[in-house]
């Protein structure tokens, strides 16, 4: 009897034990996707920084792992970090070698020259289709949303990027874009690539032409008060 009572003490204790370990593994993998979660939420340095701490401190194939089920995420916010943190674990390479182009890029000496920032943009709008392909996107994706802290220029040139390389997938983005952007010219540009987009891509945008419209509609009624109420 007292045997068993000790084997079943010790059963337990091993039970409560596992149960600790699994408690604070919890615990530990909550605090460390805290990480995911703050990224969401900021642009420019400040997302940069916590993109490559959070790229440093996990391994590739569990980050990617965890991030997949969110890149289909209905927020385009959320889902843009997923795949543009899924596309540095899994493309790394040409990833360093698109921001390596765009830093040698001398915007001041292409502005003189004939062919100006356009001839820039088409290069490019080619090199996403000839040499990168696809996988370019998630990039092109995190330059509009996380990116704040590029210039016009780069983000003109992620513009063409996707624009080169019509996917339904770009939709949500170039929406978000579209409504956040203060620059016109850049809206414009993004309107014209939504365009070309699939025609899978008709829906997002019905829905954010009726949202957006009633949003219109508000203000409008709100600046016709306020003007009546001098």
């Amino acid at each position: 009897m007292r045997s068993t009572t000790r084997a079943l003490g010790a059963m337990l204790a091993a039970a409560v034990a596992l149960g600790g370990a699994a408690v604070a593994d919890e615990r530990d993998t909550m605090v460390d996707w805290a990480g995911f979660e703050a990224l969401v939420a900021v642009t420019g340095e400040e997302y940069v920084r916590g993109r490559d701490a959070l790229l440093a401190s996990d391994d590739g194939p569990a980050l990617a792992a965890r991030l997949r089920p969110l890149t289909g995420a209905a927020d385009a916010r959320r889902a843009v970090t997923a795949r543009a943190l899924l596309g540095w674990v899994e493309r790394r390479a040409l990833h360093e070698d698109v921001l390596a182009r765009l830093d040698a890029v001398d915007i001041e000496v292409e502005s003189r020259k004939a062919t100006g920032l356009p001839g820039v943009w088409a290069r490019f709008a080619d090199l996403a289709r000839t040499e990168w392909g696809p996988p370019v996107l998630p990039l092109a994706w995190e330059g509009l949303l996380k990116r704040t802290d590029w210039p016009m220029w780069r983000l003109g040139a992620c513009l063409h990027m996707i624009g080169a390389l019509p996917d339904a997938a770009s939709a949500p983005v170039l929406i978000e874009f579209i409504e956040r952007t203060e620059d016109e010219g850049l809206r414009r540009l993004a309107g014209q690539v939504l365009g070309r987009m699939p025609k899978e891509a008709r829906d997002p945008v019905e829905r954010a032409r009726k949202r957006t419209a009633g949003i219109a509609d508000a203000l409008g009624r709100a600046g016709e008060a306020l003007e009546g109420g001098r």
